[in-house]
């Protein structure tokens, strides 16, 4: 279910960044790294919330409910934490910028 999580992820990153990529909005680069970061994204809730949602019993009904909620839960969580993450680094990188174009000036 992961690997099928990863598919249909990756392809909807590939509809989004195609039309970005056409109107000039986004690099290649940035195309091919958000594709590969939604598949992976997508096929690990996938396979984390098949795997839990089993394991909690009940009927069908509960099931596609804890399913929804599972999901999309780890989804946000992972949004949020790479969101967070790639602001630190952004930060730190334009800090150590700042310190080496300072230390240059006065030189």
């Amino acid at each position: 279910m992961g690997a099928l999580g990863a598919i249909i992820g990756g392809t909807n990153a590939i509809t989004k960044n195609a039309e970005q990529l056409r109107l000039g909005k986004i690099s290649e680069a940035d195309a091919v790294r958000d594709v590969g970061k939604e598949a992976l994204k997508n096929g690990m809730v996938t396979a984390a919330t098949f795997v839990t949602v089993p394991s909690l019993g009940g009927e069908l009904f509960l099931s596609v409910g804890l399913t929804l909620i599972i999901g999309s839960t780890l989804k946000y969580t992972w949004d949020r934490g790479y969101d967070n993450l790639h602001k630190d680094i952004n930060k730190k990188v334009l800090i150590k910028t700042k310190d080496i174009t300072s230390t240059l000036s006065g030189i």
